[in-house]
């Protein structure tokens, strides 16, 4: 979305900085974004103008901040488009941790599949008579392998 904002807001006066808020695990915006323009009197005007404003079918909540109100840190990573290297690169360590979390079942030497535990057998048993029974009791004369 920041090339579109960008090129939407730039229409009121030049843009110095736009950082747009995303969720660093899907890498989706958060629905909120800052704008810094490089004249006060051109953020007073679009404060004003653009609060209420519908920009993608979403309302804007448009106001002027003091640079008092500007938290130091707020500018890290503006230049980033939101789909930066760092994003991608944390989302690839969280599946590779996901894989190796689920992937330690121990293998079956003969056939390379993983073994099934007793646990897993006994459920899969349970089903398989809560099934059987269901038949049963419509009616069905069928029988499970």
């Amino acid at each position: 979305y920041e090339p579109e904002i960008r090129k939407f807001l730039s229409q009121f006066g030049t843009i110095t900085r736009l950082r747009l808020a995303r969720s660093k695990r899907s890498t989706r915006s958060k629905g909120y974004a800052f704008v810094e323009f490089k004249s006060h009197d051109v953020a007073e005007v679009v404060a004003k103008d653009m609060d209420k404003y519908f920009i993608m079918q979403k309302p804007i909540s448009a106001k002027l901040l003091e640079p008092s109100q500007v938290h130091e840190s707020l500018w890290d990573g503006c230049t980033k488009s939101g789909k930066g290297r760092g994003i991608i690169n944390m989302k690839r360590i969280h599946v590779k941790d996901n894989k190796d979390k689920n992937n330690n079942r121990p293998v079956d030497e003969a056939t390379g599949l993983p073994v099934v535990s007793e646990a897993a057998k006994s459920r899969k048993e349970a089903k398989r008579e809560a099934v059987k029974n269901a038949l049963e009791a419509a009616g069905v004369e069928y029988s499970l392998p």
